[in-house]
């Protein structure tokens, strides 16, 4: 009866949110080291490798906006 009584009382409204801290540990960067020669330049990679190594899930649609976007206000890239 407790458990019912719990399950229906109020809580938060919408999602929980997410969490936006990010651990940056040795086992992290080997991860990511093993996982990016795997990875192309394409969408479908990119929500691959923001899985996997973020562990956070992505729309097709979001990720290719997001690259849309990022082309103007970033501009001609220059390397060291």
């Amino acid at each position: 009866m407790e458990a019912i009584v719990a399950a229906l009382q109020a809580g938060e409204a919408g999602r929980p949110a997410q969490v936006t801290r990010l651990t940056v540990d040795k086992g992290f960067i080997d991860r990511t080291i093993a996982l990016l020669p795997m990875l192309t330049g394409s969408v479908r990679d990119i929500r691959l490798g923001l899985n996997l190594i973020l562990g956070v899930s992505r729309s097709v649609g979001y990720v290719s906006q997001t690259l849309t976007g990022a082309g103007p206000r970033l501009g001609p890239t220059t390397w060291p």
